[in-house]
């Protein structure tokens, strides 16, 4: 409740690159407007260094950094370094305390005569077409780790937040938060699953969180991710989908071709019925 007020108050027109979330002393992450109240220490997400409230009647309320304790870290603690931190942090307790986290992505159904099809010329886009589809990946993934690191064959990759399951660790997503460098071109092309989100703020995190998750300009897809959601969704409901999409376009078009010899057919009768010697012998034979 103290947080829906304070960003009615303070959020409503502003943007700052100030610190608004910190980590107590039990681990989890607390936005300013919680943590006003509070007599617990809170701890900068990225350096560890103590923080001060500042909640004054100016500025929207922030933490900044208490640099009586301030540490070694503390010097190269940027705005982009805090954000990763925290989007990290904060994804984590958002996978963890949601009951579903739903992806959407578009499987493409083709038409299994496309090869070899005798009525439609160059594959026409007749041949395939392209459903969305969600999936629950809390259904199969059941735990997230920060910083974790994944093997695949002689190379390891450290992804940002892993969604795991230990008992079919094949089913893993790498979550990698882009705040100044995006995701390597090694792990792009390593055929890993991977879901790579664009954050410059923090309410690109709220974003991420108060949504469900699509392929966008701040949200990418890459390697075998949406080949794994179509291997683990389609099983299920989609069977009869695919196949529907088994059919030959030549089913649908048969309508339009009767339609067409019937036009052809009556414009060659008023054709012929327009000569006079065919309409005495038409109307002497019948």
């Amino acid at each position: 409740m103290i947080l829906l007020t304070y960003k009615s108050i303070f959020m409503k027109d502003e943007y700052r690159m100030e610190q608004h979330y910190a980590v107590s002393t039990s681990g989890l992450l607390v936005h300013i407007a919680e943590a006003y109240l509070s007599n617990e220490n809170f701890y900068c997400p990225h350096c560890k260094c103590r923080m001060l409230k500042k909640c004054g009647t100016i500025r929207s309320w922030h933490f900044a950094h208490d640099y009586r304790y301030q540490n070694e870290n503390v010097c190269n603690c940027s705005y982009e370094s805090y954000l990763h931190a925290y989007a990290k942090l904060r994804l984590k307790q958002w996978f963890d305390e949601s009951p579903q986290i739903i992806l959407h992505y578009q499987q493409k159904y083709v038409c299994k005569f496309q090869k070899n099809c005798k009525w439609l010329d160059n594959h026409s886009d007749v041949c395939c077409t392209l459903k969305d589809k969600s999936y629950n990946v809390k259904k199969c993934l059941t735990q997230c780790f920060i910083e974790e690191s994944v093997k695949l064959g002689d190379n390891s990759f450290r992804a940002d937040l892993l969604w795991s399951n230990p008992k079919n660790p094949q089913s893993n997503i790498l979550i990698e938060i882009k705040v100044t460098h995006e995701c390597t071109q090694k792990k792009k092309d390593s055929n890993l699953r991977i879901i790579e989100f664009d954050i410059h703020s923090e309410e690109d995190v709220d974003a991420i969180i108060n949504n469900e998750i699509r392929e966008s300009d701040k949200v990418r897809f890459y390697a075998g991710l949406t080949h794994y959601l179509i291997s683990s969704f389609c099983h299920g409901a989609s069977k009869s989908s695919a196949r529907n999409s088994s059919l030959h376009p030549a089913i649908f078009l048969f309508p339009l071709r009767l339609a067409f010899l019937l036009l052809f057919f009556s414009c060659v009768m008023a054709i012929l019925l327009s000569s006079e010697k065919f309409c005495a012998a038409f109307f002497f034979f019948f």
